[in-house]
């Protein structure tokens, strides 16, 4: 466990706003600011490449004021390879850091542990985050890749990883939150997210059976974390100061974006682009299988919304009868 980031620091938050442009840039080849590389390797070796050469790196380079934002993303084309882009404050340092890349990387190419590093084109998904939207969504990207390197670090360290799931609840409803969406607001997106992916694998009554009963076993552990219960289970402890300090960034970030759809100068839909969100959440946290996992992350919110919404409406009624 480390000490909070610099991309959770009261400077990159000043960051986050500035250099906004409207002829947004689509792709970055390599040499511009934008620098990615595509790492080549196995799904349990990416994950310690990820604790033991970015988090450190990552740590350096933001303090020698050489990065502004990075961020990795787990992909298959259709090898599994991590994904990882640094957006470079300066473009005279790109020499050095391809350098000080290739070194950080030698021993785990050495050892064969990865078996294929290619630097790459990065061309912006402006279809789904808009081009009014991009460079905030980067934002975004890197403050949720230095919390999944944290929170995942922490739970490795501790012996604690069966229980990233229920962190990622934690998380999932701690971005709509900061989006200030209401509980029936909620209900309504992640219902649309279980619906999607209810027809993606086939969801019948064997399999809708077997997510309740995970839900009735889990149940109470997932409001005790929902709701900032005062007893707490071992790992969210753990992890609290970690997912705390996500909470600013993410509100200075989101606070633009929402304030773009206000005056009308979002290209896409805000639902639609923290749907992409949460989907880019939830591949950071997931090292395999991460569609399955993000199906059981709907259901289980979609369980918990379902029943704060009912207690919301009986509150309502209830208020409507007393004023008979």
């Amino acid at each position: 466990m480390v000490n909070s980031p610099t991309s959770l620091s009261s400077d990159f938050i000043r960051q986050i706003n500035m250099n906004q442009d409207n002829s947004i840039q689509r792709s970055f080849m390599p040499g511009d600011k934008w620098l990615t590389y595509k790492l080549y390797t196995g799904v349990k070796t990416s994950e310690q490449f990820l604790m033991e050469i970015i988090q450190p790196m990552v740590l350096e380079l933001e303090s020698k004021d050489i990065i502004e934002k990075w961020f990795f993303i787990r992909y298959s084309d259709p090898d599994f390879h991590l994904r990882i882009r640094f957006l470079l404050k300066d473009n005279n340092h790109i020499g050095w850091l391809f350098k000080y890349f290739s070194e950080a990387c030698r021993a785990y190419f050495n050892d064969e542990k990865i078996w294929k590093v290619q630097v790459d084109t990065y061309n912006r998904e402006l279809e789904r985050y808009g081009s009014s939207g991009m460079v905030l969504s980067e934002s975004i990207f890197c403050i949720d890749s230095h919390s999944a390197i944290e929170i995942i670090s922490t739970l490795d360290s501790y012996e604690l990883d069966e229980h990233r799931w229920k962190i990622v609840l934690k998380l999932v409803d701690q971005l709509l939150n900061c989006f200030n969406y209401s509980i029936i607001h909620k209900y309504n997106l992640i219902s649309e997210l279980k619906d999607v992916f209810g027809n993606e694998f086939g969801m019948n009554k064997p399999l809708k059976v077997q997510l309740d009963s995970k839900f009735r076993r889990e149940r109470e552990e997932i409001v005790i974390i929902l709701e900032d219960d005062e007893n707490q289970p071992d790992y969210l402890e753990k992890c609290n100061q970690l997912i705390h300090d996500r909470i600013q960034p993410l509100k200075t970030v989101l606070n633009s974006l929402i304030e773009l759809d206000k005056q009308d100068q979002l290209d896409v839909v805000l639902d639609r682009i923290c749907k992409s969100y949460i989907h880019m959440l939830c591949n950071r946290f997931f090292r395999s299988r991460q569609r399955n996992h993000e199906f059981v992350i709907y259901y289980m919110l979609f369980k918990y919304y379902k029943s704060k919404v009912a207690i919301q409406k009986s509150k309502n009624k209830q208020v409507f009868l007393s004023q008979l």
